[in-house]
């Protein structure tokens, strides 16, 4: 388990910070890295997405602390699935279309993302 987790961190930090390039621009002026989550919040099973988030934004709460991924801060949106396939779906296409976040992190269990996946959250 204590193995999973820390190859889990240094995946996503290879993935933010291939993504992230290396700018001219000033680290005010740098747009931020964008992540988007849909997780339960609400209901029987909130502890398991709000347990997660809470460790997760710990760790991107210290990558801005010292500056970010090349000067560019990392933003995170939650979406509260209730640990529902729907809501999932939905709040997965809206990030996806509507808000265009860089990518996905964060999502709970087997109910919500393969239940009834629509075909643009498979993308």
């Amino acid at each position: 388990m204590k193995h999973q987790r820390s190859m889990r961190t240094q995946i996503l930090g290879l993935l933010i910070s291939s993504a992230a390039g290396v700018g001219t621009l000033e680290a005010a002026a740098l747009p931020p890295i964008l992540i988007g989550v849909s997780n339960v919040q609400s209901g029987p099973s909130r502890s398991l997405g709000q347990q997660l988030m809470q460790g997760s934004m710990s760790y991107f709460t210290m990558v801005n602390d010292h500056g970010g991924i090349h000067g560019r801060k990392i933003t995170v949106v939650l979406k509260d699935d209730k640990y529902e396939p729907d809501p999932a779906i939905q709040n997965t296409n809206e990030l996806i279309t509507k808000d265009k976040w860089f990518f996905l992190f964060d999502y709970v269990g087997t109910p919500t993302p393969y239940a009834r996946a629509a075909p643009t959250a498979l993308l």
